[in-house]
């Protein structure tokens, strides 16, 4: 009979639960069972799983990342004035709340009020009539008018992809996945998760700030040689690779092909053992991920970059340069489509004609523009 690895419980139909390997809410679709029991499954996902889902959830939701179930979240993100808006690939920006702007004038009072949609509009119109019982709701709304247009210049986010949220996630994630394959787990594993206490958001005041305790044989390793590929452009990749002279396997995970890190963890068996999964995150198809065996074996096992150092800033300001650079390049071809959709209507197999290419030229001409201009400033 399997046992959980954290609790050491025995697993029946009641207490098995889905070992989430990698977050569904970040495009993971392998969850086999016989490995946590209900109560393990949920502490890991306090703990580690919800961390990483909020650091990475604007990635999936700015790229438009395939799920197996569920929807992405919107993510909020800030225009240079500081009016945020709701994100989401694939939909139109939405204001995170309405606005109700109430000014003195000369003969009275004057209301701007700016809403999502027509229910939001009657409720907030209700804070009129309050002031003015005679005021007409249902008449101001047959004049309200129903604008749309691009934000003035780029949008802003803030993210945490620090070591505190990847480096204790990738830890736990090592020894689910070698779990999965038969493999040893990490010796400090259930240690490790019973007294982990998540790090505090970035803006928490210093001096009530948690800071997460960094897991042992966990550190980054981005290696200058190519060792693995992957065909998809933007992927999750775990590797394990069991090596029987060193008696240690390396655990390998990188996600939205954000700097790699490792984990190293004993190894017991008599030959090679090198167990691979990852999945392309923008139309959630697995993947195969060919992995250079006699690199693996040569190569020291050891941190690459350490927390802090230029190097590795550079490296991720590049990786997520790229990501954001995909992500823009989606919407772009996102919009094109809507644009054309809206102008001639839904695709049907006609060939466009002259006309065609004239109600659609001129508005993808100014978009573009736009694009340029806010990509200059």
């Amino acid at each position: 009979m399997n046992k959980c690895i954290l609790t050491d419980a025995i697993l029946t139909e009641e207490n098995d639960s889905k070992a989430h390997v990698l977050p569904s809410a970040l495009g993971g679709r392998f969850k086999p069972k016989g490995i946590l029991s209900k109560t393990a499954n949920e502490a890991l996902n306090d703990k580690f799983d919800l961390p990483l889902i909020q650091a990475l959830s604007p990635f999936m939701a700015l790229l438009g990342g395939a799920r197996d179930r569920g929807e992405n979240k919107p993510v909020r993100m800030t225009d240079k004035s500081g009016q945020s808006y709701s994100v989401v690939f694939g939909k139109s920006l939405e204001l995170t709340e309405p606005k109700f702007q109430e000014e003195k004038t000369s003969d009275g009072r004057a209301y701007k009020i700016t809403a999502r949609t027509i229910k939001e509009a009657r409720t907030l119109l209700g804070r009129v009539k309050k002031n003015h019982p005679e005021f007409d709701i249902e008449q101001t709304l047959k004049q309200a008018e129903v604008k749309e247009s691009y934000v003035d210049g780029m949008l802003h986010i803030r993210l945490n992809i620090g070591p505190n949220v990847f480096f204790p996630a990738s830890f736990a994630i090592a020894s689910v996945f070698a779990a999965t394959k038969g493999m040893k787990i990490h010796s400090e594993f259930k240690t490790y998760v019973e007294n982990f206490k998540p790090s505090s958001p970035p803006d928490e005041p210093e001096e009530t700030r948690v800071v997460a305790v960094m897991p042992p044989d966990t550190f980054y390793w981005i290696p200058s040689s190519t060792w693995f590929k992957t065909i998809a452009e933007v992927s999750h990749v775990l590797v394990y690779f069991g090596d029987p002279t060193r008696k240690q396997a390396l655990f390998y995970v990188e996600l939205f092909n954000l700097p790699g890190i490792a984990v190293v963890m004993p190894y017991d068996g008599s030959s090679t053992a090198i167990h691979t999964y990852g999945v392309d995150i923008l139309n959630g198809t697995e993947i195969g991920v060919y992995v250079d065996e006699i690199f693996l074996q040569s190569t020291n096992w050891t941190a690459t970059h350490t927390n802090g150092d230029k190097e590795l800033f550079k490296l991720s300001e590049l990786k997520v340069g790229k990501l954001l650079g995909l992500v823009h390049s989606r919407s772009q071809s996102h919009e094109i489509g809507r644009i054309m959709e809206q102008e001639l209507g839904p695709p049907d197999g006609r060939p466009f004609t002259k006309e065609d290419i004239g109600k659609v030229s001129g508005k993808i001409a100014e978009f573009m523009v736009r694009q340029i201009v806010q990509h200059n400033n």
